[in-house]
């Protein structure tokens, strides 16, 4: 059987094109915007504001464990200027019915299912949130921004995020109450520092991880090959001093009238959120 002809093959992949993409848009999924500007005239809203009065829709992409894309949808038929945190933490979406538990603790019967299975919580945030602006962008009417932003995993143990997960992100004071912690995000977010070294910090922070097991984890490899050292030693120590770093930072803008806690507490109630499908 001879081949078509080169100039119907190409006008068929042309039509192929034409019509994802005319799907695309009839389902209301067109391209996300990825540059970002300030309008002027756009009324002013803090994400988590937003989120909560649904006039944003938020969702996290984690494309690993150290990076993501932040989608910010603007549900209202205004244009809106949007201020980023300084740090949030992205919670795991699952599918299957797990219990609410906001729903539980409103009804006293808060258990803490919400922090079983799952991938890990990640913590961090964009550049554009630390930077001097204050992280303001616009987001046309019923329209979508797309805006990059750093992370680390912060439950050792359980499963790395992958790109097909659904994530959201909540308040770092609902996950952890660790002040630390959070001053460690904040430098997460900026994107300045090494990443691994960070993961070292986050994890010695968040799941009292000690210098020793963090120097002592390892990478296992398939084919018979030796396991490797899932840090180097030069991490580690850059771990440590980032910490140090966390620790100052936090002192600083925490109210001298105010002790930190001494075993500062994480939220188990909304770790995990449940969705029906």
């Amino acid at each position: 059987m001879s081949s078509p002809p080169r100039f119907l093959t190409i006008a068929i992949a042309f039509s192929a094109v034409f019509v994802l993409t005319s799907l695309q848009a009839a389902a209301g999924n067109p391209r996300p915007i990825k540059k970002l500007s300030v309008d002027p005239d756009a009324e002013k809203v803090e994400m988590f504001a937003g989120i909560k009065n649904g006039s944003l829709e938020v969702k996290l992409i984690q494309k690993n464990s150290l990076k993501g894309n932040m989608l910010v949808t603007n549900k209202t038929d205004k244009p809106l200027t949007v201020q980023l945190p300084d740090a949030f933490v992205g919670v795991q979406v699952l599918k299957q019915n797990f219990f609410n538990n906001q729903q539980n603790q409103q009804s006293g019967n808060g258990n803490g299912l919400g922090n079983q299975g799952g991938a890990q919580s990640t913590g961090g945030g964009s550049q554009q949130g630390n930077q001097q602006q204050s992280g303001f962008f616009s987001v046309p009417p019923k329209k979508t921004v797309l805006v990059p932003y750093n992370s680390v995993c912060l439950e050792h143990g359980k499963a790395e995020p992958r790109v097909r997960m659904d994530y959201r992100p909540v308040p770092v004071t609902k996950f952890s109450d660790d002040v630390v912690l959070h001053s460690l995000l904040k430098l997460v977010a900026g994107g300045r520092i090494d990443p691994k070294a960070a993961q070292a910090a986050a994890w010695h922070l968040a799941d009292d991880m000690n210098w020793k097991q963090l120097t002592a984890k390892q990478v296992k490899h398939l084919g018979g090959r030796p396991p490797t050292q899932y840090f180097t030693a030069r991490q580690i120590r850059k771990a440590k001093q980032l910490v140090d770093q966390a620790v100052i930072a936090a002192k600083e803008q925490k109210p001298k009238s105010s002790a930190p806690a001494a075993n500062p507490k994480r939220d188990n109630s909304i770790v995990r959120v449940s969705r029906k499908n």
